[in-house]
């Protein structure tokens, strides 16, 4: 069988356990709650659709919102640098040129590059059960790789040796910085890549059509 096996995520370490390393679960919903207060988040929203504010009640609001906003963290880094590196032309032709030589492995050598990936979770706040207000979240991760080398088989990406990679993920709500960590990690750590990924266009057809339920 000419793919190998894929699925998702890629890497291990997600946007959540990035930024809220000592405590991903519970107390990241509170850290970013506060932040959320310290802002006015839920107060300002609040008030502009004529409800009545106490400190008690905007802090319920911002936590509720928090708490949802935490949750949908779970991107995994790997990936979106994967999703970077789509869009690289040097890595799509050693990929192409694996797919097109069944069981070959091809190696790239990634020269020092810089990948930037963001996504939008986006939160509805409700009263009694009516929508008040959509929040829409800024999360950005930026990598920055040097001295790391690809290889591919058939069409996958099914390692990353040695090199370096500084990430810096950002969360952030209307022009206000919320959360961020910068770290160095290995791009091994960012992708074990056990399943591996696809990565040319046929490849993830494959998957999207014999494994629809790991397919991302």
């Amino acid at each position: 069988m000419r793919p190998g096996t894929a699925g998702t995520p890629v890497g291990g370490i997600t946007a959540r356990s990035f930024l809220y390393p000592d405590h991903p679960g519970p107390m990241a919903a509170r850290d970013l709650g506060h932040e959320l207060h310290r802002h006015g988040i839920a107060a300002s929203a609040l008030r502009q659709s004529h409800h009545r504010v106490s400190s008690t009640s905007a802090r319920a609001a911002d936590d509720r919102v928090a708490a949802a906003a935490v949750n949908q963290l779970e991107h995994d880094l790997g990936s979106m640098l994967v999703d970077g590196w789509r869009d690289w032309w040097a890595v799509m032709r050693a990929a192409r040129e694996s797919w097109e030589q069944p069981g070959k492995e091809k190696d790239v050598v990634l020269v020092s590059h810089d990948v930037v990936a963001t996504r939008h979770p986006r939160v509805n706040l409700l009263v009694d059960g009516v929508p008040v207000r959509t929040f829409t979240f800024d999360l950005t991760a930026g990598f920055a790789v040097s001295s790391a080398e690809a290889a591919f088989r058939n069409g996958y990406l099914v390692g990353v040796r040695s090199g370096r990679c500084t990430v810096e993920v950002t969360l952030s709500l209307a022009g206000h910085r919320l959360a961020r960590r910068k770290h160095e990690v290995t791009p091994a750590a960012l992708l074990p890549l056990d399943p591996p990924e696809p990565i040319v266009p046929e490849a993830r057809a494959w998957e999207a059509e014999h494994r629809p339920d790991q397919h991302r």
